[in-house]
């Protein structure tokens, strides 16, 4: 053990390794990227003030999206983050992409930077003129095309491997249609996302003098209920498994998944940052055991690991050049002291102290991990068990 561990120390790092091999090694194993898509409600309901001198409820979701865009630029997650509003009056879609009556997509998702964040403040300062809202009373909002718009941004974004795709549902409207063919249509295009693992996060606001409406038959629970149960069938992918503690359920691929009003909705602006914080932080699940309280007869539950934390580095500093304001790049090359020619990477030797004196290795052999078999021998294992000791010894 303190061979293999003076090894690892030895041809971990002798300083001469690139940034992209420092970069390398800083990515924990454990991380995945996030691809998410806020879709907010932007009808003339989303404007009347909860209570007086409280933000409308279209405002919170505006900052509270901005708040959020910037602390991901900050930490330097490298995420794709999407805006989409319906009920406006004008639509639009990115290049390629079929747009819908009432369906507006602010901004595609990619990468925030500071030029996003700057747009979605002037959002929520008030300046809505690029969108509008619909008319109050004109044709009706189909919420079935909201939800194809979400599948085909997904698709056109195409997250990278690994990814969590998530849409954050923002709205005080709890029967975006009422009943019938409308509604089946629309919980089953629910369940293609669900079946696209892309996993729906409601975050409701109460509709103005009344609670918002969860119960048995409405839609939003026809709609969450059917689309966790087709993105529970895929719990083992990325992204397809809920991820936060407010998350309504651990999917168990029944229609009877628990919808919790307390869970979905939003008191307040303080109420709504606080669920986004939660709900985007990492929790990934990385095993399963079987754990099992008294002897083989009594019964097993299912116990999950998962990671809560993600190491934080801060941002390292960048040179730019004062002319264009580029980014400076440092290129790095090693030279023979005796005859002054470049040396390639693949040149240079690794040595290690081993038995009085210098053993080299060349670079395929640290790559494939053949250090231990060069110094035993082929045939002779590099750790070898002695034997066992009582349990009463341990």
């Amino acid at each position: 053990q303190h061979l293999a561990r003076a090894m690892d120390d030895t041809f971990g790092d002798d300083g001469s390794g690139s940034e992209d091999d420092e970069k390398e090694s800083e990515a924990p194993s454990f991380y995945e990227k996030d691809c998410i898509l806020f879709v907010i409600d932007a009808r003339q309901a989303m404007l009347a003030e909860p209570a007086p001198g409280e933000p409308p409820p279209l405002t919170q979701a505006l900052r509270a999206v901005a708040a959020t865009m910037r602390k991901r630029v900050l930490a330097g997650d490298g995420d794709q983050v999407g805006v989409m509003l319906f009920g406006t009056r004008e639509k639009s879609a990115p290049e390629g992409l079929q747009s819908f009556d009432h369906t507006f997509v602010l901004l595609p998702m990619a990468e925030p930077h500071a030029a996003v964040i700057e747009k979605m403040q002037n959002v929520a300062a008030g300046d809505l003129s690029e969108f509008g809202h619909m008319e109050e009373g004109g044709e009706p909002l189909v919420i079935e095309s909201v939800l194809w718009q979400i599948s085909m941004l997904f698709a056109h974004a195409k997250p990278k491997p690994g990814a969590r795709k998530r849409v954050f549902f923002l709205t005080n409207d709890d029967a975006p249609c009422e009943g019938g063919d409308a509604q089946k249509r629309a919980a089953q295009r629910a369940a293609d996302l669900g079946d696209a693992r892309i996993w729906l996060e409601p975050l409701f606001f109460a509709p103005p003098g009344r609670a918002f409406n969860l119960g048995e038959g409405s839609f939003w629970r026809e709609a969450l209920a059917r689309s966790r149960e087709k993105a529970s069938q895929h719990k083992d992918s990325a992204g397809a498994a809920p991820v936060d503690g407010d998350s309504v359920a651990e999917a168990a691929g029944a229609l009877s998944i628990p919808i919790d009003v307390a869970t979905c909705v939003c008191a307040d602006a303080s109420k709504l940052e606080a669920r986004l914080e939660r709900a985007q932080h990492r929790r990934r699940s990385y095993a399963t055991l079987a754990f099992r309280l008294g002897d083989v007869s009594a019964q097993t539950l299912s116990l999950k690991m998962v990671t809560v934390l993600k190491p934080f580095r801060p941002p390292t500093k960048q040179q730019l050049t004062a002319e264009s304001n580029e980014e400076v790049r440092r290129i790095s090359c090693t030279y023979d002291a005796d005859h002054g020619t470049s040396v390639g990477r693949d040149e240079l030797m690794k040595a290690l102290d081993f038995g009085g004196s210098q053993q080299v290795f060349e670079p395929f052999e640290v790559a494939s991990g053949k250090v231990a078999e060069s110094l035993y021998g082929k045939d002779e294992p590099p750790l070898v068990l002695l034997g066992f000791r009582t349990t009463e010894a341990l």
